[in-house]
């Protein structure tokens, strides 16, 4: 939500993804954050890079990947912030999503492409997406306007996936994990909106109580 907050109202949204970014984060990047930006002694940061990587280059899925592909990602987006700064661009990023806002955002894609270009990271050309005035504006998920709302197809699906519960076309062994991931969609729903996700959650509710009924020995 911080990531989304602060392009709250922007006439222009211009959102770039960084291709294939966990392993383009390379280990020789990863010991520069150790050494260089978290001033680790050499020996030490030799060993912390051979802990975090793996295969020369950051693991996707790894509890700390995220946080050192952000730091890495810092290291090197001071040409990205400095052409910001000077258009009145506001700038932000999540892992590999970076989100421009501000009349002049598309302009900085030039200083974008070209910086992650120089450190071996590329822009996927698939998944840039740049929302002008009047068209419908999405960030992580998000909808936003004036204040940040929930895709309506998000709580169409997760209504679904309630009635899928509830029907008995999860299978007994898939049905906890489901439970799980299905209730922290809706309470990351509940996050943005809770109007919308109050329905959800009393309805989720009703059908895992039904189930646990149903299955009690």
């Amino acid at each position: 939500m911080d990531n989304v907050t602060i392009h709250l109202g922007a006439s222009v949204l211009v959102a770039v993804d960084i291709k294939n970014f966990f392993p383009s984060i390379h280990n020789r990047m990863v010991y520069r954050v150790w050494s260089e930006l978290l001033g680790c002694s050499p020996e030490i940061s030799s060993l912390l890079t051979r802990l975090t990587t793996r295969e020369h280059h950051l693991p996707q899925g790894s509890s700390t990947s995220t946080t050192l592909a952000n730091l890495a990602l810092f290291m090197i987006d001071g040409p990205i912030r400095a052409a910001c700064d000077a258009r009145n661009v506001r700038y932000s990023t999540w892992v590999d999503d970076l989100a421009f806002s501000g009349a002049n955002a598309r302009d900085v894609l030039p200083t974008v492409i070209q910086t992650l270009k120089d450190s071996g990271l590329a822009v996927s050309r698939s998944k840039l997406r740049i929302m002008g005035p009047g068209t419908r504006k999405v960030l992580n998920g998000v909808l936003l306007g004036h204040f940040p709302s929930v895709l309506p197809e998000r709580v169409s699906q997760l209504s679904a996936g309630i009635h899928n519960l509830k029907i008995g076309l999860v299978s007994e062994q898939a049905r906890r994990n489901y439970i799980q991931r299905l209730g922290s969609s809706i309470a990351q729903v509940a996050s943005i909106s809770p109007r919308k996700a109050a329905p959800l959650q009393a309805d989720f509710d009703a059908v895992v109580r039904e189930l646990r009924v149903r299955t009690k020995p």
